[in-house]
């Protein structure tokens, strides 16, 4: 294996989690989870469409990650 391609591997991998990261962070923030303001019960209509939006920043970032990959 020469060395290039073992190098893009690993630079492929470390990239990969640094993003995965970023997205369970913002996920988590967006959530709720981070330690922010609790949520009141007016805010219980708003969770369907936080979740949709949630799943949708998933899918993109992931289809994000797998373009750099191809370059």
């Amino acid at each position: 294996m020469s060395p290039e391609r073992l190098i893009n591997m690993i630079f492929r991998r470390f990239l990969n989690r640094a993003v995965n990261r970023g997205i369970n962070a913002g996920i988590d923030k967006f959530a709720g989870k981070g330690g922010g303001t609790p949520q009141g019960p007016d805010q219980g209509s708003d969770q369907a469409a936080q979740a949709r939006a949630a799943k949708q920043a998933i899918r993109k970032a992931r289809r994000a990650s797998r373009q750099m990959g191809k370059f």
